[in-house]
Order: structure tokens, then sequence, then C-alpha cells
């Protein structure tokens, strides 16, 4: 009988410490995510102080491409020069050719631009749904003054099926 109990204890003190340590377990789990979450927006505000120091606002300029939802064009790379130096280029994966075909936005530049006149150049190349190679390039005179200078290369579908047309919007 006293075997019996001590069997029946033994078996009830260690449901207790599963339980225990099911709880326990539990909870360190939502400690750590909530401590993730911390760090997240932690990094997130770093990024934003990182980008007001390196790029103020009064010199910044941001160049955005957006790609017209009924396109049928695959987008291969995007590439812009500013008076004559590329300063960015950038090859899409096929993620982010699903998402701009989609009506995403992806920026792809941020940087510093000192005020007066400048020559921007954006060179695309893509390909057709019929797998056309195309390549465009389009140039753009713009005056920085001010403020932050804001682009944005949109690729849209041409006039009765002609190739799309690249046109580039200021504000």
């Amino acid at each position: 009988m006293l075997y019996l109990f001590v069997c029946a204890t033994g078996l009830a003190l260690a449901d207790e410490v599963r339980v225990d340590s099911r709880e326990r377990f539990i909870e360190v789990d939502r400690e750590i995510q909530a401590a993730k979450q911390e760090v997240l927006e932690i990094n997130r505000e770093i990024m934003l102080l990182e980008e007001q120091l390196l790029y103020p606002h009064d010199q910044q300029l941001v160049v955005f491409v957006s790609l017209s939802e009924s396109l049928p064009l695959d987008i291969d790379s995007v590439s812009l020069a500013l008076d004559g130096q590329t300063i960015s280029r950038h090859v899409y994966s096929a993620g982010e050719k699903a998402a701009l075909n989609k009506g995403g936005v992806h920026r792809l530049y941020v940087g510093r631009l000192d005020k007066g006149t400048h020559i921007v150049d954006v060179s695309v190349s893509a390909s057709t749904k019929d797998e056309r190679q195309l390549f465009r390039q389009q140039s753009a005179k713009i005056i920085k003054g001010s403020g932050r200078k804001v682009m944005e290369l949109s690729i849209a579908p041409g006039n009765e099926g002609t190739d799309p047309q690249f046109t580039i919007h200021q504000w």
C-alpha cells in the first residue's frame, strides 16, 4: 500500500513538473518574441536616424521605379546615372518582378544631391511576354532647389500595341 502511495505521489509530482515546464516554456517563448519585436523596432529607428544623418532632408534625392499593372513586361534591371556617373543599378529577382507587376514600387536610390541643375540618365533592360529584349535609356534635366527631390521612373503601356513608354516624373 505504501508502495502505491509513493508511486502515485511520484507520478503526480512528475505531471506537475511537466505542466510547470510547459508553462515556463510558453512564458520564455513570449519573452523572446517580445525581445525580438523590440530589437526590430530599435533597428528601424536606427536606420531612420542613419538615413537622416547621411542624407539630410534638404539635400536628399529619392528615385522610385513603378510599372503599370496591365503592362505585359518582365523588367530585368534598372541603372541610374547622375551627371554622367552611375549611382545605382539594380537587377530584379523573380519576387521583386512579381511585386512590381502587381503595382508595387521599388525605391531605387536615396542619396545626397547638391542644389543646382543636374542630368539624370535612366537605363532599363526588360523583356516582353513574347520574349523580345528591350533596352531603353532616357535622360531628364532636373533642378534641385531646397528640400527633398523625389522622382519616379514610371513604365506604362505604349499607344496601341507599341513598346512600353518610360516617363520620369519629378515632384
